[in-house]
This record gives structure tokens, C-alpha cells and sequence, in this order.
């Protein structure tokens, strides 16, 4: 179970509108149980291995409390190797599977995450920067919260743990809080996250046909796409904490804006490299080694310790070559940059806003580079890439540098990879039937005094809860309705919460007027791209086209009857102008406006924009969720 599917959401409510209304001594045992209930609908089969590594955890914590001196420190060593020794198994047995000996394991989802905070609360407790959990309920479910347990953000027991014993109650500021930054998450994960994904899944696995612009292209892509990925999902992991009274580490800093690698890895991952500052580097740094030199020196090298942390990270993100190669290549660039200060000094704090975005590109480009291997080991076991790919990928980027190849290209990736079916074309091809049919269909159904009612401008007001409650609660019942229509309604419902959360006012502007006509303009030109005789022209697509005619006359008809039979029991001056019937169709906000260019012809003080696009959305929505049911009764008589 995802953190943007509609059965997540549906689980969220059920388990924010118990635990705020429960005792708190209840709270953490039912958000524990929540927590399991979570893991085991994820990955049953590996609940029992996450629930043994928070009762090892628990008691070699319990275990320093009842030891002093050595043997403290015998349950901390305990602990963190066999953490260590479970999550390298789990990692790396896959590397010694064969077809007739060994049998690889499956990865517990998550264990690189809770595996780290495990060990960064025995160390803490050891150091004494936190209490140690005498709770068993407390420290599983610091473990094992639901939010983070997944995919992070890796939490410090310090912060986290004491926040159980509190008692958390409903707080309207606090839940509005967590509903914007989760809308904030939930768009960098399916409106730009998902959508970059889609071109570069198109042209990684098939590299080898393209040229150095597509490939250049998409390495940017794919860096943003991960991104936007990794730091949606860390805000909606935070939305969910919010809602329940509990604050999360916030994970990512605008990383992209870093002038060097150092700062760089202090706003990228923080949870991570905070995690990898505080419990590896830090020690190595300060560890004494004299016995192990001779007495030569008492520290290692500080370039030693950086190398050892990013060559770990490297291993942490995968158990593939092109991680070690990822991890060495950020080993490189800190140990470059360490090296050019040292010869040529500490740059300037205040320095040129040129320069500064000069180096901003220069650590880009560099992260562009890395992100070519990170992408390449996280290849699905279907289309396999190995580290010579990567490599390969890198070289081709110097290749194929014409306008004319590049424009072709990003023609067919894009058309491959979001506009891959004929079927799709003559979708959004009927959409063109609308001020055709219509007009005619109405007249033919009205009379002139019909078409010349009026219909009074009612003033009011909505509260803003009601408007950003509306597009939730939309989704959910859509869901419960008509499972199969989640995704469109989804969709459509987000951008209505986007602009009516009040926080994402430049966002939603940009997505109203000048990204939606840029997609208007690129939509028109891949749809004509497409409309060649040979994938057009063809029975299945005529037959939709035709059936597009029969569907929008039979809609129209009775959206205007449905509208005359509500007259019939409707007072004088309450009347409702019949052509606003017609609107209740999916084609917005098309039919809207011809049915208010209809009513301006008759009587040109005639305005039924509001009326008529109000209709349209609502039918919209309808024609989302009955397709959802027909695709869902289909599929069951299947």
C-alpha cells in the first residue's frame, strides 16, 4: 500500500478519526497495531521479520540499562552488528542465489530505514542523548510507525519517542497545515514525479536508439523525477505524522541550489546524511587508532573518513555495481572539492551572484552525471541495465547532436511514452463533436421561450473548510463507488484542492493559465502528430468516433429533458433555464461555453456561464465515476 493510493487514504481516516478520539494511554498501542496492519496489507510475509527486529532492538536497549561499564557496551555491540548483519543478509543474499543451490530472500520493505534509526537509538541511548524505551509499545512503534517506515524519513528516538507519551488530540490549524503539505506532497509525486517518469522509463531501457540531446534530456529528467519522488513522499509521510500531533524531520532543502557537494548533502536526504555525519563519520573521525599505527598518528585521515561514508552510502541505496560506482563518484566530488579548497582556499561567502550560479550548475551537472548510475542500478528485474550501460548511456551523450534527430526523438519518446495509442487520439478527438452536436440537438428539444428563461443570481459564500474538505471527500466516495474511476477523479479533485489550499496560490495560477495552455498546445500537436490515415483511419477508431456521436446526442437530450422535468415542479422565477442540462456531459469546459453562447444568442443578457460550467463539472465527475462502475461491472461478468 502506497502513500498516494486511495486505500491509504482510506486507512488514514479510519486510523486519525480513532486514535484522536482515544485515551491516550490507548494511542500508541493502537497506532502500533494501525502500523502492523499497514505492513502486513504491504508485505505480509515479512511483518514477523520487522515485528523480531523491534523486540532485538527493545531488549538490547533494555540491556544496557541493566548493565554498567562492559557489558553496557557488549548489548550496544550486540545490537548494532547484529542490526547490521540482519540488514546486509537481507540486502546482499541475493548475489549468491542460484537455479540449484541457494534461493534468494526478499528484502523486508523498509529495512534499510527502521534498520538505521534501530541503531541510531542504541547508540543514542548509550551516549546518553535519549532514555532508553522502557515501553516495548513505544520503541516498536518508533520503529514501525506507519509513515515512515516504508521509505523514512529516518527518525532520532530523541525527538520522536517522547512525543508517545504526549496526548494527541483533533487541532483544525494543525490538520489544515498537514492537508497543504500533503496536497504539496501528493503533487510532486503523481503530477511531476509519475509524468517526468513516463519519458524516462521510454528511453533508458531503450538508450542505444537515441542521440546526445534525448539523453542529455532525460538524465535531467530522471534527476528531477527522483526529486520530486523522494521529497513528495517525505511531505505526505509528514502530513500523516502532522495529522496524528506528531512532527516528523523535514528530509529535503532545495538541494539544487547548493553551491558545493557539502552543502549539497546538508539539504538532500537529510535524515540520511545527518544519519551518516553523526554515526560513521564522526567516529572514524574521532576514533583513536595509534595502536593500530604504531603511534605514528591518533586519527585517520579526514579524506579517509569522507571516502568510507559516501562508498557506504553507495551500498546503502543498492546491492548492484552501478550503487558502488554512484557512491564512489560522490566520494570523488567531495574528496575533489575538499582538495581544490585546500589548494586554492575557501571560496568567498560573498560572491558574485554569477559565480554562485555557476557553481549551482556545476554541482547540477555533476549530480546529473551520478544520477545516470543511480537509475541504471535501480532498473527493473524485466529490462536489466548493467554498470557498461551506464557508462555507454555517458558516451552517447557526445552523439547524435542534430536539431532534426533531437526533434524526432522527443517526438517519438513522447508519443511513446504518453501518447502510445491510436485509440487515445480518437478519445480526444470526439471532444471537436461538441459545438457541432449540441446546438442543433438543443434547439431541437426547447422552445424559444425556454431557451430565454432567466435565472437569478443567487449570491453566497462557501467556507474555505468546505472547499478544501470538497475535493477529498470526492475522491473517497468515488473510491468506495467506483474504484476503477480513483485515478481521473483524483486528478480533477486535486487540482481543485491545489487551488483552494490557499498556501500554493503561484503553483496553482501557473497550472491554471500558462501550463494548461502549453499542454493544450503540446497535447494538440502530438493528437495531430498521431492522426496519419494508417492509425487513424481504421474501424476501431471510427467506431469510437461514432459512438462518441451517438453517446453526446443521448447525453445532451437528456440532460435538457432531466432539466424540463425539474420545471414541472418548480414555482415561477425559480425556473431552470434547460440548456444548462445540456452541460452535464465530460467534455468541460467545452459544452459550458456553447451552452452560454446559446443562451447570449437568444437574449444577449442572458448569462449562463456560471450555471452551465457549474453542470459541466458536476458532470465531469459523474462521467468519470459511471465509467469506473462500467469498467468494474465488465470486468466482473469477465
Amino acid at each position: 500500500m502506497s502513500l498516494q493510493s486511495f486505500g491509504f487514504f482510506g486507512f488514514l481516516l479510519v486510523v486519525a478519526a480513532v486514535y484522536l478520539h482515544l485515551p491516550q494511554r490507548w494511542q500508541s498501542a493502537f497506532l502500533l497495531a494501525a502500523s502492523w496492519v499497514f505492513y502486513a496489507l504491504a508485505m505480509p510475509s515479512m511483518l514477523s521479520v520487522t515485528i523480531a527486529i523491534a523486540v532485538f532492538t527493545y531488549l538490547c536497549g533494555r540491556g544496557m540499562t541493566a548493565r554498567e561499564g562492559a557489558r553496557k557496551t557488549a548489548f550496544l555491540r550486540i545490537g548494532v552488528v547484529g542490526l547490521l548483519a540482519i540488514l546486509a543478509f537481507f540486502k546482499y543474499n541475493g548475489a549468491f542465489a542460484s537455479d540449484g543451490g541457494w534461493q534468494a530472500v526478499a528484502m523486508p520493505l523498509g529495512i534499510s530505514f527502521y534498520s538505521f534509526a534501530a541503531i541510531s537509538y542504541l547508540i543514542d541511548a548509550a551516549r546518553g542523548d535519549c532514555e532508553v524505551e522502557k515501553n516495548f509499545i513505544d520503541c516498536a512503534l518508533f520503529l514501525n510507525f506507519f509513515a515512515t517506515v516504508t521509505q523514512g524519513p529516518i527518525c532520532r528516538a530523541g525527538a520522536l519517542l517522547p512525543q508517545f507519551k504526549e496526548e494527541h488530540r483533533f487541532d483544525a490549524a494543525r490538520t489544515v497545515r498537514a492537508l497543504r503539505l500533503m496536497a504539496l506532497g501528493l503533487f510532486k509525486l503523481v503530477a511531476v514525479s509519475d509524468v517526468l517518469g513516463l519519458l524516462v522509463d521510454e528511453v533508458f531501457p531503450n538508450y542505444r536508439s537515441y542521440g546526445g540531446p534525448m539523453l542529455v534530456l532525460a538524465a535531467v529528467f530522471y534527476t528531477f523525477q527522483l526529486y520530486f519522488n523522494f521529497s513528495g513522499y517525505s511531505e505526505v509521510a509528514r502530513a500523516v505524522g502532522l495529522l496524528l500531533g506528531l512532527e516528523l524531520p523535514e528530509n529535503f532543502k532545495t538541494p539544487f541550489f547548493a553551491t558545493n557537494f557539502s552543502g549539497f548533502w546538508s539539504r538532500w536526504h537529510i535524515s540520511f546524511s545527518s544519519w551518516l555525519q553523526d554515526y560513521l563519520f564522526m567516529p572514524l573521525a574521532w576514533a583513536d587508532v595509534s595502536g593500530l599505527t604504531g603511534g605514528k598518528t591518533s586519527r585517520l585521515p579526514a579524506e579517509f573518513c569522507v571516502f568510507t561514508v559516501f562508498f557506504v552510502s553507495g551500498f546503502w541505496h543498492g546491492n548492484t555495481l552501478p550503487f558502488v560506482v554512484w557512491g564512489l563518484l560522490q566520494a570523488s566530488y567531495r574528496l575533489g572539492e575538499e582538495l581544490l579548497h585546500r589548494r586554492l582556499g575557501k571560496p568567498k561567502k560573498k560572491a558574485p551572484a554569477r559565480v554562485l550560479w555557476a557553481k549551482r550548475a556545476g554541482v547540477f551537472v555533476l549530480w546529473c552525471v551520478s544520477m545516470v548510475f543511480f537509475r541504471v542500478g535501480s532498473s527493473p528485474a524485466a529490462a536489466p541495465l548493467t554498470v557498461g550501460d551506464a557508462f555507454a548511456y555517458l558516451g552517447r551523450c557526445f552523439m547524435g547532436w542534430g536539431p532534426a534527430r533531437f526533434a524526432s526523438e522527443l517526438y517519438a519518446a513522447a508519443s511513446g511514452g504518453f501518447y502510445a495509442n491510436a485509440i487515445m487520439v480518437a478519445a480526444y478527438s470526439y471532444m471537436a463533436l461538441v459545438p457541432i452536436v449540441q446546438p442543433p440537438v438543443i434547439r431541437l428539444c426547447t422552445t424559444k421561450k425556454e431557451r430565454l428563461i432567466r435565472m437569478p443570481y443567487q449570491k453566497g459564500s462557501v467556507s474555505k473548510t468546505t472547499k478544501i474538505l470538497f475535493p477529498i471527500v470526492v475522491t473517497m466516495l468515488a473510491g468506495l463507488v467506483a474504484p476503477a474511476s480513483v485515478a481521473l477523479v483524483g486528478f480533477l479533485m486535486f487540482g481543485n484542492l491545489l487551488r483552494e489550499c490557499g498556501v500554493l496560490n503561484a503553483l496553482s495560477e501557473t497550472a491554471q493559465n500558462v501550463l494548461a495552455n502549453l499542454i493544450t498546445i503540446v497535447l494538440g500537436l502530438t493528437v495531430a502528430g498521431q492522426m496519419t490515415a494508417d492509425k487513424f483511419v481504421r474501424p476501431d477508431t471510427l467506431l469510437i468516433l461514432a459512438l462518441g456521436l451517438v453517446a453526446f446526442i443521448f447525453d445532451t437530450a437528456g440532460g435538457v429533458f432531466f432539466a424540463k422535468l425539474l420545471n414541472l415542479f418548480l414555482p415561477e422565477g425559480k425556473k431552470i433555464n434547460p440548456m444548462i442540462g445540456a452541460a452535464g456531459i465530460s467534455a468541460f469546459p467545452m459544452s459550458g461555453r456553447v451552452v452560454n453562447q446559446m443562451g447570449l444568442a437568444e437574449d444577449n443578457q442572458n448569462f449562463l456561464l456560471m450555471y452551465s460550467i457549474s453542470v459541466n463539472v458536476s458532470g465531469q465527475i459523474a462521467s468519470v465515476i459511471a465509467g469506473g462502475l462500467i469498467l468494474t461491472l465488465m470486468s466482473s461478468c469477465v
